[in-house]
């Protein structure tokens, strides 16, 4: 396999509305070996390059961002507990972009819906309560130490739930 040029890498990078850091990190590279790379200073291996532009066709040409579950929209927060709930159905447009999750034809929305977060809440023993200044909700996990906050109860819960499966950043 011929190696990549320097353009070749920052055209695939650009082309994918990533960043240089967000690429390193796709193939668990360095940013500044990614920056050698598009500079021309260093070569990089035909097999990274390949599984660059694998992970970009895997995406469906989706941007992958790392966020902090408390900077997380409601709608991924969504989209995380049905990933965690295995009842993931995604339905893309033709840009690949998230239109809708679906659960058995209905709109699957536990931050927001209560009949589909209460029996995550009861089987995960989430507590939630008002905070001090009742602002905001607060939520734990009574036999783990993962708090969260939302502007509602439903909300503050699901942050909980989503930390506790996939940590307190999560790729999207």
């Amino acid at each position: 396999m011929k190696l990549p040029t320097p353009d070749k890498i920052k055209i695939a990078r650009t082309d994918a509305g990533l960043t240089q850091t967000q690429a390193a990190d796709m193939i668990y590279s360095k940013l500044r070996s990614w920056q050698h790379w598009e500079d021309g200073d260093r070569k990089m291996h035909p097999g990274l390059f390949e599984l660059f532009t694998i992970k970009i066709a895997m995406n469906n040409g989706r941007k992958i961002m790392k966020k902090q579950i408390k900077d997380l929209e409601l709608w991924e927060i969504d989209y995380l507990v049905s990933k965690a709930e295995n009842l993931l159905n995604e339905n893309l447009n033709e840009y690949g972009r998230l239109i809708d999750i679906l659960v058995d034809g209905e709109r699957y929305s536990p931050t927001t819906n209560p009949s589909q977060s209460w029996p995550i809440i009861e089987r995960d023993r989430i507590a939630v309560l008002p905070s001090a200044n009742l602002d905001e909700w607060v939520s734990r996990q009574s036999h783990r130490f993962i708090f969260s906050h939302g502007k509602t109860s439903l909300e503050a819960a699901m942050r909980c739930y989503v930390a506790s499966k996939f940590g307190d950043e999560v790729e999207l």
